[in-house]
């Protein structure tokens, strides 16, 4: 049964965190770590979690996870809170006097926020805690937006020990008004495969094209029909997207480059879509292509969402002459 005034209380106290937690999230804002190397992010939290004396605090978890378990007063289930804690290579270019101390490196997918949002729930929850049936276990997790953290933290026991019966988590967006949420039936956020393609072409001079093998405009030709697949493979009822981000070749105007490489993301909501997405198509499209132009094509994607792992790559096509 809802209890009302349980519940007023803890808004009319957590109405009373709103400039710790601002000044929280600023502080995350300015120190933007990548991947699983979050040194003084991981820091931060570990700092503020002290002040918490009940709480079970594990470190370490996985590839430097960390684990909260705070446990009410009354018996229930266990539920899990989870945020991501990396950051995203990016310069940041704003003015506000709270901006990226790190270069080349921002908070610009919300995860400061979402560190800020659990440590807040934290705190709330912590001062209301005998009232509490049953616990939270806060799951700190880094790489969400590289290799994907959550399986090395849940394989090494992140939601066992008490065992999370239920978890929950939120994702900051900002064409929702503030102070609501967002809710939606089904699923929500896609599960991603990570792509990369290298291109082994042969270099030579633009003016004797037909001395080289140009990786460019192979790697043009694989693009052009990796984003096929969505609309000729993929049933109509189904949503995937293939989104290829980065294609590197070449330095100058007049020297055709000998190698490319591509990276991008495939993004799909069930096993069965992502192997359509995932090999053997996409190993057709780019073996077929190397080897019409003579180029050698090695590729791999790697698995970050709750989705099965593919088979691993590489497919090697023709070797350049």
């Amino acid at each position: 049964m809802k209890d009302s005034k349980l519940e007023a209380a803890m808004q009319h106290y957590g109405a009373t965190l709103g400039d710790r937690l601002v000044a929280l999230r600023r502080d995350f804002h300015r120190i933007p770590e990548l991947t699983d190397d979050l040194p003084r992010t991981r820091q931060m939290i570990l700092d503020y979690l002290k002040s918490f004396e009940a709480l079970e605090v594990r470190d370490q978890v996985g590839n430097g996870g960390i684990t909260a378990l705070l446990r009410g007063g009354r018996a229930g289930k266990i539920y899990g809170y989870r945020a991501d804690m990396d950051a995203l290579p990016m310069e940041e270019k704003t003015r506000v006097p709270y901006r990226s101390t790190h270069p080349g490196k921002m908070h610009a997918c919300g995860h400061d926020a979402h560190m800020t949002i659990a440590l807040g729930i934290l705190t709330i929850l912590y001062e209301f805690r005998e009232e509490i049936r049953g616990g939270v276990k806060f799951i700190f997790q880094p790489a969400e937006e590289a290799q994907g953290g959550a399986l090395e933290m849940i394989e090494d026991g992140a939601l066992r020990n008490p065992e999370v019966e239920e978890i929950y988590g939120i994702h900051v967006w900002p064409s929702i008004e503030k102070g609501r949420f967002g809710l939606k039936a089904g699923d929500l956020m896609a599960g991603t495969d990570i792509i990369r393609i290298d291109i082994q072409g042969k270099g030579g001079h633009p003016g004797i094209p037909h001395h080289a093998i140009n990786p460019i405009v192979v790697g043009s030709k694989i693009v052009s029909e990796l984003e096929s697949i969505t609309s000729y493979d993929i049933d109509s009822g189904e949503n995937a997207v293939i989104s290829i981000c980065s294609f590197h070749g070449g330095l100058v105007n007049n020297i055709i480059p000998g190698e490319v490489t591509i990276h991008g993301t495939v993004r799909t909501f069930n096993p069965e879509t992502q192997d359509i997405t995932s090999p053997p198509r996409m190993a057709d499209i780019i073996t077929i292509w190397g080897a019409l132009y003579g180029a050698g094509c090695t590729w791999t994607t790697t698995n970050i969402s709750a989705h099965h792992q593919p088979p691993p790559g590489p497919s090697t096509s023709s070797k350049p002459s």
